[in-house]
């Protein structure tokens, strides 16, 4: 697979995810993932935390995710390849603490790192320019 290939297959990867959420992906975690893959979320990097690791670590996440926020939506995704392995995603994320009610919204950005034709990483950035260091580093 390509540089151009990689950008089309976290495309067409995550377009499901926008509006279904993270659940989408783990129906698909096989076709999409290495058995090791490692997803970063942004509370992940904020606070601190353990990364997500494998299918069990993203089934986590998922329930995790599901039970702090609802009325998430994606608008203005942006893919491009940084390289022959990486993808770099700018987006525009609401969502609403489950909770709280607290709206949140942010532009973040997603570097997802390739190992062969699946992906190997994901992370999430606070913001654009720091996912973009992050995809040239």
């Amino acid at each position: 697979m390509n540089a151009a290939e990689k950008v089309e297959f976290v495309r067409r990867a995550f377009e499901p995810a926008m509006t279904g959420g993270p659940r989408t992906l783990l129906e698909r975690y096989d076709e999409l993932f290495t058995d090791d893959f490692r997803w970063r979320p942004l509370i992940t990097s904020i606070e601190g935390g353990a990364d997500y690791r494998g299918r069990e670590g993203f089934a986590r996440y998922c329930d995790d995710f599901e039970a702090s926020w609802t009325a998430v939506s994606f608008r203005h995704v942006s893919l491009r390849a940084v390289g022959d392995d990486i993808v770099l995603g700018k987006v525009h994320m609401s969502l609403e603490g489950t909770e709280s009610g607290v709206p949140v919204e942010q532009d973040i950005g997603w570097v997802f790192r390739f190992d062969g034709d699946r992906i190997a990483t994901a992370e999430t950035h606070r913001d654009w320019a720091d996912a973009e260091a992050a995809a040239n580093a």
